[in-house]
């Protein structure tokens, strides 16, 4: 098992960080250089993303929309309403697929969501 750890935020000079060009760097560069790099298999069916808190968001939406390369979503102490995906920049493309139970269960081994009963804002969106 290899599990990499990056910052879910992409600050490039003299531009805003936008936590959702996160995407971009992990389907672009982390993906492709980890697969170069080390002997891995590359299947979706041995392949996940998950995250902590915002990471755990940022797996969420990454996860749903490369269903083709993740057979696997884990989210850890994540926020999961509809305004916290717009205050990370993120768009609501993905969201019909969570009342689409058939093309879940098809494209999805597993979905885990884990957010405690004390956690100021819980998982309200799912």
């Amino acid at each position: 098992m290899i599990v990499v750890c990056n910052s879910g935020e992409v600050y490039r000079n003299g531009e805003k960080p936008t936590p959702m060009d996160f995407e971009a760097l992990l389907m672009q560069d982390v993906i492709p250089f980890i697969n170069n790099r080390f002997r891995v298999l590359t299947n979706p069916s041995h392949t996940a993303v998950a995250g902590l808190s915002r990471g755990a968001y940022q797996a969420f939406y990454i996860g749903l929309r490369q269903l083709g390369r993740f057979r696997s979503i884990g989210m850890f102490s994540g926020r999961t309403t509809v305004e916290s995906m717009h205050q990370i920049g993120g768009t609501a493309d993905h969201l019909p697929l969570l009342f689409d139970a058939e093309k879940m269960n098809d494209s999805l081994d597993l979905l885990f969501c884990s957010v405690g009963e004390q956690e100021e804002e819980r998982a309200t969106g799912i």
